[in-house]
């Protein structure tokens, strides 16, 4: 059983308690868990203008292949998220694969929001 997820708003908007203190990386995806809460599929839904996404070369449509080192398929569903509760400054390491089948790798530093 394939659970769909809302999880375009996490990643492009800030929560609310200590929004301010959280690192933007400026696009949204989503995912697609099983049951037991771990990530069958994730994949780029929108990617915000002048973002550290859009100046790596991340993609609507694109496939998020690993988050933190941690492998999708089967990386548990928060820690594939988790790295939307870090501060500004922190790095995210993202492996991705464009729809033409070209993966690659980045390395995205969080920016406060204004």
């Amino acid at each position: 059983m394939t659970l769909r997820l809302p999880a375009i708003a996490a990643l492009l908007v800030a929560t609310t308690a200590g929004a301010a203190d959280r690192g933007w990386l400026g696009f949204a995806m989503s995912l697609d868990t099983n049951a037991l809460m771990k990530v069958g599929d994730a994949t780029v839904k929108r990617v915000a203008k002048d973002s550290p996404a859009e100046r790596a070369g991340i993609a609507v449509g694109d496939s998020i292949l690993e988050v933190q080192g941690c492998k999708i398929p089967g990386c548990p569903e928060p820690q594939a998220r988790g790295y939307t509760e870090l501060p500004a400054g922190s790095t995210v390491r993202l492996k991705l694969r464009h729809p033409n089948g070209k993966e690659y790798a980045v390395a995205l530093v969080t920016v406060a929001r204004s």
